[in-house]
């Protein structure tokens, strides 16, 4: 009897995870082309819970308050997500995971106060974030922003018009951005600290306002066969590694990449710079007046101040 009453009540959990499954489905194929931000939180949630991918089918999704998955949640595009709160999403957590493929992520918060203003993505604690063929962009913000343990995998991706940088860590993060493209990002490009670390594959960083990538204290940079070009202060080096402090040790490698067309230097390294391997097959072009410098290695020791 206790077994037959055990089958009734697996056979009533599977049910209802199997309608689940069926409402969300019938849910999403009724939705209008816009959704708010009550009906995409409802989609979200019957998504996580089923286990399954919530496709937007090119709709768009109007957020007015930080989006905080409660689970792991997928996202496949095509769609576009609009936010304007502090951040379009925040992670958090040890279980906090969110996968987004064909996404078009704009964060449009105007806020004049940057205490306001955060990201498109922010990711918290040990939360982990994927993205695949995205577009990530921030009106005033960062395009993605990541503090504590945060981890944030890019394939393919465009980060561009961001208001702050376009990629940030500040903490013990990561990043990898993998055949991606940062671009126009109002300060650097690429900017990561304490002990973050960034790798960067076949990707370009260009037309960032101050420095294309800016790495310090105790972060490790790796650069393979990727470009930095079109940074626009002339004070400032595109590629900055620095560990100033008594205690600070940044670690780099660069293989098989560019650094050219940028306004200011090419690659400043100044303090405790660890090299992991020798730099290699590295091509530089600084322009000065009217003439271009170029050589198989340019690499200036010393210390530029932040901007």
């Amino acid at each position: 009897m206790r077994k037959m009453l055990w089958l009734l009540s697996v056979g009533f959990q599977c049910a209802a995870a199997l309608q689940t499954i069926d409402l969300t489905a019938q849910y999403a194929q009724n939705t209008p082309t816009v959704l708010n931000e009550a009906a995409f939180a409802r989609l979200a949630e019957a998504s996580i819970r089923a286990g399954r991918a919530l496709e937007l089918k090119g709709r768009t999704v109007l957020l007015n308050n930080n989006f905080k998955p409660k689970g792991a949640l997928h996202l496949m595009g095509p769609g576009r997500i609009d936010g304007t709160g502090h951040s379009v999403f925040q992670l958090g957590g040890r279980r906090q995971r969110m996968s987004l493929t064909g996404v078009e992520i704009r964060h449009l918060c105007v806020s004049d106060d940057r205490r306001e203003v955060g990201a498109a993505i922010f990711a918290l604690g040990n939360s982990r974030v994927d993205l695949a063929n995205c577009s990530v962009s921030s009106l005033r913000g960062y395009g993605v922003w990541i503090v504590q343990r945060g981890s944030v995998t890019a394939k393919h991706c465009l980060v561009s018009d961001c208001g702050r940088s376009g990629i940030v860590s500040f903490g013990d993060g990561s990043i990898v951005l993998d055949h991606c493209h940062v671009s126009r990002a109002a300060v650097h490009g690429v900017c990561v600290r304490g002990r973050s670390s960034v790798d960067i594959i076949a990707s370009t960083i260009s037309d960032s306002g101050t420095r294309g990538i800016y790495a310090y204290h105790n972060a490790t940079l790796r650069m393979r066969d990727s470009t930095v070009t079109g940074t626009q202060d002339p004070s400032a080096h595109a590629v900055q590694v620095e560990a100033l402090r008594s205690e600070d040790t940044v670690r780099l490698l660069i293989e098989d990449c560019r650094i050219d067309g940028n306004r200011g230097g090419g690659l400043l390294t100044a303090g405790n710079v660890v090299r992991e391997s020798a730099i290699s097959s590295f091509a530089f072009k600084e322009v000065v007046g009217r003439k271009v410098a170029v050589g198989s290695l340019r690499e200036e020791r010393g210390h530029v101040d932040p901007k």
